[in-house]
């Protein structure tokens, strides 16, 4: 009972989380999808109250109805909704997840050897489900129980997946998987990138990954940020592909979040940009005790900018004539195409075996110093 009323409080603060009422509705709409009635009458229930009181309200009015269904099994049963608390924590997270995706940072991996593969609407589901099955079966072959759960937004999949080693205990391993880290997954249909919630993805899940997005493999790319779709549009714009859409699920497909986009940004929207150099000491010769102690060594210098809109600040600092006579850097010049926010920099291009890890010019490079030329003046 202390783990329920635990769950409980965490649900609670997950909802609370959400900034208004029409949020939290949504959540309720999805998690109660089967049986929309129950959906509607919670929320106009608790439209009855002042708009200053609906929110908690509706949040209280949920979780009781959770609780109830819980401790109900052969009505839930019926109405085809879970039975276990876990799996309404669970979904419930990834669903806050999906409407607060700005507050984690990203990471971007490439899928290499992918397929693009249209799907019609209709088989949007079975896919789906395919995928999740397949990263169960994967993770439960190699000695691993797992929690995995899914939505669709939009063209956008998301997953949200834990795991643990099986001990051969189950309460012992349910237990284990509760209290387990949660990874979160994003990946745009027919598109070869993806977005990880942490830097790095744990080594048992790389094989599982590759094989459920159908690729051979896949790399890290030098780009993060907390703007998913800013991070997907930097390597369409690096591959010359800003137009690119991806296959786009039906909206007869019943999804809270699924509305269109009203606002497009000019330019992708990135809160941080690292340049590193290593440079070599010059300027030695008077000092033979400090030359000698320094020969073959180097200053490594690192150049962090952080903030809402990274891109249109330097925009802004080129258009104010901060770089002195002229100069602009060229990966200022080239940051909205180049795919990357990680940039080593160097005196001369140098030769690199792959084309994703290099920090050279983009073929729209042009149009981006064009740009930026008229913004000065």
């Amino acid at each position: 009972m202390q783990d329920d009323y635990k769950t409980y409080q965490r649900i609670h603060k997950l909802l609370s989380s959400l900034s208004s009422f029409e949020l939290v509705a949504l959540v309720v709409k999805k998690v109660f999808q089967r049986v929309p009635a129950l959906a509607e009458r919670l929320i106009e229930e608790a439209k009855r109250s002042s708009n200053s009181k609906q929110k908690q309200g509706l949040v209280s009015a949920f979780l009781h109805k959770i609780e109830y269904l819980v401790e109900n099994e052969n009505e839930t049963r019926k109405l085809g909704l879970p039975r276990k608390l876990s799996d309404y924590l669970r979904f419930i997270d990834l669903l806050v997840v999906v409407q607060r995706s700005n507050y984690k940072t990203w990471q971007v991996y490439l899928l290499k050897g992918f397929q693009t593969v249209k799907n019609s609407d209709a088989s949007w589901n079975d896919d789906l489900y395919s995928k999740r099955n397949a990263l169960k079966t994967w993770l439960s072959e190699r000695g691993h129980i797992s929690s995995i759960q899914t939505e669709i937004d939009e063209n956008r999949v998301w997953f949200s997946l834990s795991f643990t080693e099986k001990t051969g205990d189950r309460s012992k391993d349910r237990a284990r998987l509760q209290a387990s880290k949660t990874f979160y997954i994003v990946h745009y249909s027919g598109e070869p990138n993806f977005y990880f919630s942490v830097n790095r993805i744990p080594e048992i899940l790389s094989e599982a990954l590759a094989s459920c997005f159908d690729a051979t493999e896949f790399m890290i790319l030098p780009l993060s940020g907390k703007n998913i779709e800013s991070l997907r549009q930097l390597r369409l714009n690096r591959g010359g592909n800003s137009n690119q859409i991806s296959q786009k699920i039906g909206h007869e497909r019943f999804s809270c979040f699924n509305h269109e986009n009203t606002k497009r940004q000019d330019h992708p929207m990135l809160n941080q940009v690292r340049t590193e150099c290593n440079l070599s000491f010059q300027g030695l010769a008077d000092d033979e005790e400090i030359s000698r102690a320094l020969r073959g060594k180097k200053m490594r210098i690192r150049f962090e900018c952080r903030g809402k809109d990274v891109i249109g600040g330097l925009n802004d600092l080129v258009a104010e004539g901060f770089f002195q006579d002229n100069t602009t850097p060229q990966w200022v010049v080239n940051l909205p195409t180049a795919g990357r926010n990680l940039f080593t920099l160097v005196d001369e291009p140098r030769k690199e075996t792959d084309w994703e890890l290099q920090s050279v010019l983009s073929s729209a490079s042009t149009v981006a110093n064009a740009t930026m030329n008229r913004s000065k003046k």
